[in-house]
């Protein structure tokens, strides 16, 4: 049951050194709080280069999280990918 996501928006896919983990998150709703993605920005989510592959680093990430059923975890590696993406622009626009 741990291998699948939350079907709301409250679920965040982390992919981290350690595995893919999914996590349900409460984003600040005062009033004039800053949008979600801002927030997760704030909290410093951030990415790092890891000198392999993408697809290689995913492979291994999927059988660090289940290394008996590795095909049970959602494959999610063109988000990784949408992901690196969107990091490197906000970086060229800091």
């Amino acid at each position: 049951p741990n291998l699948k996501a939350a079907m709301d928006r409250s679920c965040l896919i982390v992919v981290h050194t350690n595995g893919v983990h999914y996590c349900n998150l409460q984003y600040c709703r005062c009033l004039g709080a800053e949008d979600s993605h801002i927030q997760l920005m704030m909290a410093g989510i951030t990415m790092w280069n890891c000198g392999t592959l993408a697809m290689n680093f995913y492979s291994k990430l999927q059988r660090i999280t289940s290394n008996a059923f590795p095909h049970l975890v959602l494959h999610r590696y063109r988000e990784l990918l949408r992901v690196s993406r969107m990091w490197q622009l906000l970086k060229l626009l800091k």
